[in-house]
């Protein structure tokens, strides 16, 4: 894939996991979830659409697992496993990032496509400011500033502003100590 990201199918009976697994591989690798499944079925179209299987083998038996991965192998695609290890004493999710990332892959950072407006709306509304206000110091419309929101917004594939803080926090645009404090109703 030229921009770097990765089609991924979860694996795992633990809702919560995959769940998490998601959006951590979301924010942090710019991968593509294509499947997030509980049982190891997998359908031809997730497969055919993945360039990674991240299994977690919790509650799965380790026979039945190791079958799956070699019919997969069998079915001649190019598919990295990445697989959970919860007992090894120093896992930790970056482990599943960087395997999933792969040794050489450029993360493609999805603010780089904002334009310098939409930049400027990101970093205001993250920094909890209103519409109006955020208007007025740009000198342009509130529909304006709305619009440029909900670009972003889509662009990020984020929902809320506090989603916005929070990516904007751990891709290093703003300090979370820039935060407005909530007002207090007058």
């Amino acid at each position: 894939m030229s921009d770097g990201s990765q089609n991924v199918v979860i694996l795992s009976q633990r809702r919560l996991v995959r769940e998490l697994l998601g959006e951590l591989l979301r924010i942090r690798c710019g991968a593509r979830i294509v499947a997030k499944l509980e049982a190891l079925e997998i359908s031809r179209a997730a497969l055919t659409e993945a360039t990674v299987l991240v299994c977690d083998p919790e509650g799965l038996s380790p026979a039945a697992v190791d079958a799956f991965l070699a019919r997969l192998r069998e079915q001649g695609r190019e598919l990295r496993i990445v697989r959970i290890d919860e007992s090894a004493a120093d896992f930790s999710a970056e482990d599943i990032v960087t395997a999933v990332r792969g040794m050489h892959t450029r993360i493609h950072v999805a603010h780089e496509r904002l334009t310098p407006q939409e930049l400027d709306v990101m970093l205001a509304v993250a920094a909890g400011q209103r519409n109006t206000d955020i208007a007025r110091r740009m000198r342009r419309s509130s529909k304006t500033i709305e619009k440029h929101r909900a670009n972003l917004l889509r662009k990020l594939g984020l929902r809320t502003a506090a989603q916005l803080s929070a990516y904007a926090i751990h891709h290093g645009l703003l300090r979370a100590d820039a935060i407005i404090a909530p007002r207090r109703p007058p």
